[in-house]
Order: structure tokens, then sequence, then C-alpha cells
């Protein structure tokens, strides 16, 4: 498998091509037929350059031999002997000697000719047009030549003139192309960074249960969209640990306050009760000190012993006052609609499945009612979930059952998995305190469940299935 092209590489390609292409073109049309020239007169030299030593330049049968067998190019050839009269010319071959011999070279025209000469550009309206000509002397067998060669360039114009419309069209075609690529790949990448965006709009408002569930690709914004997941569930485990954290520092706080209340009242309701008694006790033991008669001091001494036990059951009185107090403590609770809240629940968590591929069911009975906390119905539902996917395999699946119960209504948390060992069974709801060294502190939201089925006189349990751990929690 090849990985991905990124965006940033596809951009920076697509860029650069273009603006090549987009230099590239332009100067080509203006440079080639410069180039196309150049090209010429090189090969003209060449050809120039072979004609001495491959013809004899007296015989015009030769010259039309050769330049049959070597005119590719099909230069325009015009060749005067010294005596100025034309010998040969490609533009009359099948002329007789005698009329090649009425055609003299121009005297006016002799001044052109050198020995020197090369071929160079010309824009000459006598030959309708630009082309190329060199017109040289040579000597040959102690005579003196005269050779004019030109290539005419009108054709070769029309040839440019077409091949710059082709390329005209050509950069036309890659710049809708272009665009249209450029269109693709960045409609896709948009696309990803509004959703993206939506997540982390939700998120910024206090819900950390949605995930980006667009396809992650391999590039940039696949990373930047699996690395957001990620610590979304980082955020998410934390929030819940804190929630758990919380729970247990509110129910301590709680505690405090109300021991602390208690207190107060005892230590009001101990002195202003006990006051009588202590007075009543004070006088008969001064009474005891002062009389000397046996009788009557044995009457104070048993006196002070019966205001002595009425303190005590009076202490005693207090101390079951504020045990039964404590036992009566509990959050504000009331009747809640369980089927109704344990769907909210799911539906805010089923995104969180989805980016951890996992299957959640539902199976929720509708009308169960309970009589408990919103808060502590959470924490149950919070705990029984985050402890299922920690535990639950990639691809496996996760069933939140309610059902009714003869008094009341039972919540199931399902996860496909491995078993719990039987004698760890009973040890995974107090693992807060066996696991305090661990890093995670595993075990923290069963503690916080078991707790709260404690405090609501309800039940909690765990069974171990074919094919994985049911928990449940029993509603009354």
């Amino acid at each position: 498998m090849f990985k991905k092209i990124s965006i940033k590489y596809a951009l920076s390609t697509v860029a650069v091509i273009s603006l090549v292409t987009i230099i590239f073109i332009p100067i080509y049309m203006y440079v080639q037929k410069s180039i196309y020239i150049n090209l010429e007169i090189s090969k003209m030299e060449e050809f120039l350059g072979s004609i001495p030593r491959l013809v004899d330049l007296s015989d015009s049968d030769k010259i039309g031999s050769f330049l049959e067998n070597n005119n590719e190019r099909n230069y325009s050839v015009n060749i005067y002997g010294d005596n100025l009269r034309l010998i040969y010319s490609t533009q009359h071959p099948m002329q007789s000697s005698d009329k090649q011999n009425d055609h003299k070279l121009s005297k006016n025209l002799l001044k052109n000719y050198s020995e020197n000469a090369e071929p160079i550009y010309r824009d000459e309206q006598y030959f309708n047009g630009e082309s190329i000509v060199v017109r040289k002397i040579i000597k040959s067998d102690n005579k003196q030549y005269y050779i004019n060669i030109r290539r005419g360039l009108k054709s070769i114009n029309s040839i440019f003139s077409y091949t710059n419309g082709v390329l005209i069209f050509i950069l036309i075609m890659y710049m809708v192309v272009c665009l249209l690529v450029l269109f693709l790949v960045t409609g896709g990448f948009t696309k990803s960074i509004r959703r993206l965006n939506s997540v982390v709009q939700k998120i910024s408002e206090n819900d950390y249960s949605v995930r980006y569930e667009g396809k992650i690709s391999k590039d940039e914004v696949g990373t930047l969209a699996q690395n957001f997941n990620n610590m979304a569930d980082t955020i998410q485990d934390n929030i819940n640990s804190i929630n758990n954290y919380n729970f247990l520092l509110k129910e301590d706080i709680d505690h405090l306050r109300e021991y602390e209340e208690l207190r107060k009242q005892f230590v009001r309701n101990t002195t202003h009760e006990l006051k009588t008694p202590l007075a009543i006790i004070s006088s008969q033991i001064e009474m005891m000190r002062c009389i000397k008669d046996e009788e009557k001091s044995n009457y104070y001494y048993n006196s002070a012993q019966e205001e002595i036990k009425k303190m005590s059951s009076l202490i005693t009185s207090f101390l079951n006052y504020s045990v039964e107090e404590r036992e009566t403590f509990r959050s504000k609770a009331g009747e809640i609609n369980l089927s109704e809240q344990i769907e909210n629940l799911c539906n805010n968590c089923s995104s969180w499945m989805f980016t951890k591929n996992i299957k959640l069911l539902r199976k929720i009975e509708s009308g169960c009612i309970a009589h408990i906390s919103v808060t502590h119905v959470e924490h149950i539902f919070n705990n029984f979930i985050t402890n299922a996917v920690k535990h639950t395999s990639k691809n496996g699946k996760i069933v939140v059952t309610l059902s009714k119960l003869e008094n009341g209504c039972r919540l199931a948390v399902f996860n496909e998995g491995s078993q719990i060992r039987e004698e760890n069974l009973s040890k995974i709801w107090t693992e807060f305190y066996t696991s305090s060294k661990e890093k995670d502190n595993v075990g923290l939201g069963l503690f916080i469940v078991k707790e709260i089925s404690l405090m609501n006189g309800m039940n909690c349990g765990v069974e171990n299935k074919n094919s994985g751990v049911d928990f449940w929690f029993d509603f009354v």
C-alpha cells in the first residue's frame, strides 16, 4: 500500500507545475523562431561547406545530381561562374545551358558576395518575406564561383502560428484542469475542516461526548482529526475521573458539614440539659460534706447517683439521636423516568463509540421509574460505560439494557471481552483502596457505584457471561 499523497505535497506539486508551465510556454513561444533560425543557419553552414568537397562546380549535371541527393531542406541554390553567368539554379533545373547562360549575376549584387560570408537572417520583400541567405565566393580549380543559397521561412511561419495556437489552447486547458484539481483537493480539505470545527464548537460548549466521525485519511487533516479524537477521549476520561473524585469530595464535605452541625447542636443541647443535674449534684455533694448525720448523708449520696444516671441516660439519648440523623441523610432524590434518562445518556456517547469502532446496542424498556437522584444515575451509567469501553476489543459491542423488575427496574451494561476471574469479582468494588498506588486508580468508578447503591439502599453486581461481562444496578 502506497502512502497517500499529503495535501501539502499535492498543492505544492500542482503549484510548481503550473508556475513552470505558465512561464515556460510564453518564453518558448517567444524564442522558438530564434531557436529555429539558429538551427537552420547551422545546417546551412554544413551544407555550404560540403559543396566544394563533393561536387565539381563547373559541371551543372553533377551539381544537379548532388543537390537531388543532399538538398533535404529544399534550399534554393544559384551558382554563378567566374564570368558571372548562371551555371545552375534549383529554380530552373530543366533549362538548357544556353538559357542558363543568359542569366548573369548583377554587378550591383556582386558586392554582397564574399569568401567569408556566413548564413544570415533577412526580411526581404523581394523574396516574399523572411529567409535565411548566404552569398559566398568559393574558389575551385583556380576558378571563382558565386553561390547564393536561400531558405524561405514563409511556410515555417505558418507552422509556428499553428503550434502557438495549439500551445495557447493547451495552456488554457491545463489551467482549467489545475483549477478543477485544486477545487477537488481543497473542497475535501475544507469539508473536513468544517466538520472538525463543528466538533470543536460542541466541545467548547461542554459537550465532551462528540467525536469527529468523518473518514480519517492519512494526510495532515486525517492526522489532526485522529489526534483530536484521542485528545477528546483523554479529556472525557479525565473529566469522568474528576467527577468521581468530586463525588467523593462532595460526600466528605457534606458529612463534615453534617458532623459539624451535629457537634454544635450536641454541645448546645448537652450544655443546656446538663446544667440542672450538675447544679443539683454540686449542691448535694456540698451538703454531704457539711452534714454529719450518716442517714442524711446516704440520702444525698443516693440522690446524686440518680442525677448521675439521668445525665448518663441523657447523653446516650443525644448520641442515638445523632446516629439517627446521620442514617437519615440522603442526597436530593425524586421520581425520575429512567427510560428517558438512559436513552439520552446513550445518545450522548454514541459518537464516542463510533470513533472507538465499538457497536452500541440498546434494549431500553419504556416506563421505567425510580426514586433516585439524577446525578447518581449519571454517575452509575458513566462509570459502567467507561469501564465497558476500556475492556471491549476493537469492533466489539456494548449492550445497554433497562428492564422492569417485580419491585423496580434493572440497568445492565454488557461488554464483549475477557471475563473477570472469580476471585476478583468481589474485589473490583473496593479496588479503589487496594490499587491506590496505580497511576490510573483502576476501580474508582465501580467503587462510586457501590457507594451510591449503599447510600440509596439499592443493589449492584457483576456476572461473567459466555462472551464478556455484565454489570447491573437495581433501582427501587
